[in-house]
């Protein structure tokens, strides 16, 4: 019995410890991941939640103070009572003016909305980075496997100048070439290796993966591949003014002026409360209440800093919206560009380039293995080969990446969407 319940406590610690290792990886599994376990968006969260629970700080009602007074108690033992004695309880209360309470609690509401709106922009931003993450993981894979069937070429290209060297058609310079050539081949390969795994640590990181579960097992099933997305300019420009970021950069203002307005209300007077219970003995009891007004004689010291920052801080929101408008105008304009440029460049590549230059290889080695093709234009077949599947590839990654951040402008995904 004791080693089967051993054996049951080893399965339970196992099935939790590797319960929720991943396996595989998709782009929109790797985006839930990230909002779910990112440091930052966490830390948002939070950053909210204290936010939220601020508010009921505004009302600007003071604790209630209970207190027990007595009067005319006697200097000693031995002295008589004095003709007059006083005791009784007092409840104090202090409430600030109802429209400095309204300002603070405009300016506090504000805050919450703000962050909320930066909360929804950290969201596009983050499923952005993770996309981006997992399109520069599936371009490097894509490298990869280029480079080893450039290993393959250049491996193949060596025994055939082998060949020809054993039966007197090649020239021992061209077999060095060769193998020059074979062995820059393996150093990339290595080169794109290694970016590779540079590149899973980069997106393990953004979506906030365990460093234990971070292992060499976890398969990327989404592949780097051509989808069309048509998107106007106008249609990105006319998105600007809904971005969170700008929202959440209105609001910290219009919160900001309501702010000034507490600040000038603070020449209101508060209000002072007082109940109380008197018993002047021999069965006399009375009960009395005050009301107290504040008076700001001191607002050189008080009201007049207070609102002078308001003003500035109302003033440095307003430059902060104006500068949000312009930078993010500035990325929208570079971002379009850069994905118009990358789809015209991309289309040719994808519509007949890339074959053209697959079917010149393979003839050209054929044509020089029968021999009716010198070293030369070869070389110039690889080279050509080689230079066309790169510039795809990278096009391809700068083309996906563009239209990655065309959905933050947007706020929809165009690519690496979800087919379930």
């Amino acid at each position: 019995m004791k080693i089967r319940f051993i054996s049951l406590g080893i399965l339970l610690v196992f099935s939790l410890v590797f319960g929720n290792q991943l396996d595989s990886l998709t782009v929109q599994k790797a985006v839930a991941f990230a909002i779910e376990h990112n440091p930052s968006l966490n830390q948002l969260r939070q950053q909210i939640k204290m936010a939220e629970a601020a508010r009921w700080e505004t009302p600007g009602i003071g604790t209630p103070v209970l207190s027990w007074y007595k009067e005319g108690i006697p200097l000693s033992q031995s002295t008589t009572s004095p003709p007059f004695q006083e005791k009784g309880l007092r409840l104090s209360q202090s409430i600030d003016f109802p429209l400095t309470s309204l300002f603070r609690y405009q300016t506090a509401n504000a805050r919450v909305h703000a962050l909320r709106l930066q909360y929804e922009a950290r969201v596009r931003e983050l499923r952005a980075q993770v996309k981006s993450d997992y399109a520069r993981v599936a371009y490097y894979l894509e490298l990869s496997h280029l480079s080893q069937q450039m290993v393959e070429i250049a491996t193949a290209f060596k025994n055939t100048v082998k060949a020809r060297l054993d039966a007197g058609e090649a020239s021992e310079l061209e077999l060095l070439n060769a193998e020059i050539r074979s062995q820059e081949a393996n150093n990339q390969l290595l080169d794109a290796r290694w970016q590779y795994d540079k590149a899973r640590y980069q997106l393990f990181n953004t979506i906030g993966l365990d460093p234990d579960n971070q292992t060499y097992h976890i398969v990327f099933l989404d592949s780097l591949r051509y989808t069309e997305v048509l998107i106007p300019q106008e249609e990105v420009l006319a998105e600007l003014p809904q971005l969170p970021e700008i929202q959440a950069a209105r609001l910290s203002y219009q919160g900001a002026q309501s702010g000034v307005k507490a600040a000038w209300s603070s020449f209101l007077p508060n209000i002072n409360l007082l109940y109380y219970r008197q018993d002047y003995g021999r069965g006399i009891d009375f009960y009395g209440w005050e009301v107290g007004l504040s008076l700001p004689l001191d607002f050189l010291f008080r009201q007049k800093p207070r609102i002078q920052q308001a003003k500035a801080d109302a003033r440095f929101m307003f430059w902060e919206y104006e500068k949000q408008l312009l930078n993010w105008k500035k990325r929208a304009e570079y971002v379009w560009h850069q994905y118009a440029t990358a789809m015209q460049k991309l289309q040719p590549y994808h519509a007949e380039i890339r074959a053209k230059s697959r079917k010149l290889l393979q003839l050209t080695l054929q044509g020089y293995q029968m021999g009716e093709i010198d070293y030369l234009s070869l070389l110039e077949a690889q080279r050509v080969y080689l230079q066309t599947e790169q510039h795809y590839f990278t096009t391809l990654f700068d083309y996906s990446m563009s239209v990655i951040q065309m959905e933050i402008f947007l706020g929809k995904e165009l690519i690496f969407i979800s087919q379930e």
